[in-house]
């Protein structure tokens, strides 16, 4: 936790508070047995809650994450949060599947290091699929809906040209979240999709070195489009679909593809309950109505999946890769405008609000705003792809102060002016009550601590949706006579306001 506190005549208030993670950060890709469906998930009851991932669906699209407020470039969640165990993992993941459980296995085994898992799997991709969205070339999917057509090309997903998927994702993974966040390991399972003999041979690997050579590629891709050839993979050995009996090509394809010396590392063999020798298959482990899918409902299933992943990854920890680097933005002043820099030297810079609300997009590394404007941040992206942010700065604030009065944080914002912070009575007895506007749909937080900035009580913390909002709250266990402050946080904006208990 980090705390922001404001001093006045050595007199302390808490102003703030984030949670600060540093961890492991994991992606999965391959096909829906990592990207997960619907199915009876492990309980989470007792986890820890730095087990997070990112809420969005970035399914079928080239288009860059958001930075917006609740949105998917930095509003993590807890996947240990028993509500919100059908959160999708973004940018494709459906719901928490095995990585709560996964997570808390291996943050227990690092005396509870924070993990984070982005997902970039897509259901009934074939390595093939894998291979040609890598080499941004057409890429059919032989599964329905598409019937032949273009992976994703089904008439579900908007926006623009689907060449590139099922690939895509994972590069939207690299370059916009792993270069933030930093890397631990690739976590491919795929391969019941090449082993299905329901689909067409055409769109299915004929050989074990054709699987092989097409994973191997798209392994060296993924490294050069993140620029970084020490990006660790975690290979699967996976081809029961069906209830049907393991496929010996798809698996030799697979195993061929593992080599230490090169960061190809063993993953799970998540065909066999124990070893191969052993002979007892996971069927049992599977959902009964398709035979291919893991279920929790059936022998712990997705425990089990968890469990073999977490046995590959404690026996060979991969190689950590460190976050880019980020920029920091100076201001300097110019009469009533501001005038942003940011470093020189990369290929291409955005600024704004968000990457999508951007006003310039270029290669200039200097920025002039006036004095009214609002947020402004500089996203920028280096020579191998990977996009970093730097913070937002706030050209003008008229009314940063704590006060008992009606008063906004950004008065000479339009944007900030609409979530007007109201506390009323105050003083107060027995009851006062809250109001506040929110702009656009946020995060939202509000809070009420003491003079010493401890949190007394929290009123509400999660998504609100655009509109007028009204708290009341009593004050029965708060002191008499005693000066408290309403903390409310909408976004990246906070507001606070002094109330006063009495008698």
């Amino acid at each position: 936790m980090v705390d922001i506190c404001v001093y006045s005549g050595g007199s302390e208030t808490l102003l703030a508070s984030r949670k600060v993670g540093v961890g492991d950060v994991y992606i999965a890709a391959g096909q829906s047995n990592a990207q997960g469906v619907s199915a009876g998930l492990p309980s989470v009851s007792g986890f820890p809650e730095w087990i997070v991932g990112l809420n969005y669906d970035g399914n079928c699209t080239d288009l860059p994450p958001s930075l917006e407020s609740g949105s998917s470039f930095t509003s993590f969640y807890s996947l240990s949060d028993p509500s919100k165990q059908n959160h999708r993992i973004g940018p494709t993941g459906n719901n928490v599947w095995d990585y709560a459980y996964l997570g808390k296995r291996l943050s227990d085994q690092n005396s509870g290091m924070p993990i984070a898992f982005f997902n970039a799997a897509s259901g009934g991709s074939t390595v093939t699929t894998w291979y040609q969205g890598a080499q941004h070339i057409s890429a059919p999917n032989g599964y329905p809906p598409s019937n032949g057509g273009q992976f994703c090309d089904i008439g579900v997903y908007p926006g623009p040209s689907f060449i590139g998927q099922p690939y895509t994702p994972l590069k939207t993974s690299l370059n916009y979240h792993a270069s933030r966040f930093g890397v631990r390991a690739i976590l491919w399972h795929q391969g019941e999709a090449d082993a299905d003999a329901n689909l067409a041979a055409s769109y299915r690997v004929s050989s074990s070195s054709e699987y092989t050579n097409k994973l191997n590629y798209v392994i060296d891709k993924s490294r050069t489009d993140f620029g970084n050839s020490n990006l660790s993979w975690y290979i699967s050995k996976v081809s029961i679909v069906n209830s049907q009996n393991p496929v010996a090509l798809i698996r030799t394809g697979q195993a061929n593809v593992v080599s230490t010396s090169s960061n190809k590392l063993q993953g799970p063999d998540t065909d066999y309950l124990t070893t191969e020798a052993a002979g007892i298959l996971t069927i049992n482990k599977r959902n009964p109505s398709d035979g291919t899918h893991f279920d929790n409902n059936y022998n712990a299933g997705l425990q089990f999946l968890g469990d073999k992943w977490y046995d590959a990854i404690s026996s060979n920890g991969g190689n950590r890769i460190s976050a880019v680097t980020v920029p920091v933005l100076t201001v300097t002043k110019s009469g009533s405008n501001r005038i942003l820099t940011v470093p020189s030297g990369y290929s291409e810079y955005r600024w704004g609000t968000d990457i999508y609300s951007t006003t310039s997009t270029g290669t200039s590394n200097t920025y002039t705003i006036s004095q009214a404007s609002p947020i402004y941040r500089c996203f920028v992206k280096n020579s191998s792809g990977n996009w970093q942010v730097t913070q937002g700065y706030m050209p003008y604030c008229s009314s940063c102060r704590t006060s008992a009065e009606e008063e906004l944080l950004f008065s000479d914002n339009e944007e900030y002016k609409e979530s007007a912070l109201k506390v009323y009575p105050s003083p107060f007895s027995r009851e006062f009550n809250v109001e506040f506007n929110v702009p656009t749909k946020s995060d939202v937080r509000l809070d009420i601590v003491d003079e010493k900035g401890v949190v007394m009580k929290v009123i509400t913390d999660n998504i609100h949706a655009t509109g007028n909002w009204k708290y009341p709250i009593s004050g029965a266990n708060f002191t008499a006579n005693s000066i408290y402050f309403c903390r409310l946080k909408v976004g990246d904006i906070y507001t606070i306001k002094k109330i006063i208990k009495v008698e």
